[in-house]
This record gives structure tokens, sequence and C-alpha cells, in this order.
């Protein structure tokens, strides 16, 4: 076969993409960038080693795009990015040069992407609550404790007081007892230390333990 390009013309359902006939038959699709990139056009004779590198180099613009829409609307890690694009059964190797190209353009950064779920979850989660979440989402850990590092106990506590007095006030006429089990069994799970708990539930409850509130 002589692997001429006999026919090009743009796809039906997606005007970004060309479809490439050689001698006579439909052979692969390529993004315009492709096209460009090596310089197809119709006449052009293709070798079988140039074919395959136009495929390598429509699979890693292929892949880049879905990078490029699965981060457009919401921010992700390096691990969501990477764990995405194997889902959709790229290769290794695409799948790493397109991280590569991500980190270089900003496009991705665990740093900052841990900097500002931080900013946003310490208002209302405790650390180890926010440190497991960044981890299952794969920040490397010293980069997490690192940045929690800024937020003092103090300011720790005083999110935690703040929600526990909230969900406090909601409990009704229940006694001492149930009250303190089911404010720190919530305090818990909000991933609070032990020693913060302990510091709200003592200034919260303090009062329905003397029993000026005992219901």
């Amino acid at each position: 076969m002589s692997n001429i390009i006999t026919k090009m013309e743009e796809q039906k359902k997606n005007k970004n993409r060309i479809s490439i006939f050689i001698d006579n038959e439909f052979s692969f699709g390529v993004y315009h960038k492709t096209v460009f990139k090596f310089d197809l056009f119709v006449g052009k004779e293709l070798t079988k080693e140039l074919i395959d590198e136009i495929k390598m180099d429509d699979e890693y613009n292929k892949c880049f795009n879905k990078a490029l829409n699965y981060i457009s609307y919401q921010d992700r890690t390096i691990k969501e990015v990477k764990d995405k694009l194997y889902s959709n059964e790229y290769l290794d190797s695409t799948i790493n040069n397109v991280i590569k190209e991500l980190l270089k353009l900003h496009y991705i950064d665990d740093f900052e992407y841990a900097k500002r779920y931080i900013g946003y979850k310490i208002k209302e989660t405790g650390k180890y609550k926010i440190k497991n979440k960044l981890i299952e989402k794969g920040i490397d850990e010293n980069i997490i404790e690192e940045l929690l590092m800024d937020y003092s106990e103090d300011e720790e506590y005083e999110s935690a007081y703040k929600i526990a007095n909230k969900k406090n006030s909601q409990y009704g006429d229940i006694d001492y007892k149930k009250r303190y089990s089911r404010l720190s069994g919530f305090l818990n799970r909000k991933g609070y230390s032990y020693q913060t708990i302990y510091r709200v539930m003592s200034d919260i409850l303090d009062d329905y333990k003397n029993g000026e509130n005992d219901f």
C-alpha cells in the first residue's frame, strides 16, 4: 500500500477534529493542531513510522483536552487528574507527559490546592479530618503538615466551639449524658482532636453538668 492521504474532512460530530483517509479508506482522526504540526495534506505519502507518530501525538492531545475539561469546573490534585485519565485508559507515558505540561502551566498545583482546601474547611472541620481527606486526594503529607501549622489550637477550638454551640441548641430537652455523647460524637466525626473536644465540651456543657439546666 502507498499510504497516501486521499481525503481529509471535518468530522460532523466534532468540528475540532479532521478525519484522515489513506488510499480512499478512513484511517484515523486528528485535531487541527496535529494537521498543522505534521503538515498533513491530500496527496502526502506517510510512512508507517510517521503514522504511528501522528497517532501518538493525537493520543496526547486527546488526553490533554480530557484533563483540561476535568479541571475546568473544579480544582483537582495531581492524583485526581491521573486517576481520571487512567480511567479513560490512556497510556502511562501519555498521562505522565500531560501531567508534566499541566504542572508547567500551573494548571494543577498540590500545594495551592491544599492551601485553598484547608482555608475553606478549617472553619467547620478539624485538622485530623482535613489531613485524612487531603491524603486521600494524593497530597504529600509534608505539605499538609506545613500548611496546618499556620492554624493554632485556639483557632481550631474557636471553630469547634462555634459549630458545637449551634448543634447543642438543637438538642432540646435531653439530659447531660445524652447531650455529652451526641455532641462529642459530632465533633469527633468532624475530625477535631480529643484535646479540642474536651475543651469545647467543658465550656459548653459546664452548666448542664452542674444541674443549672438539668431537664
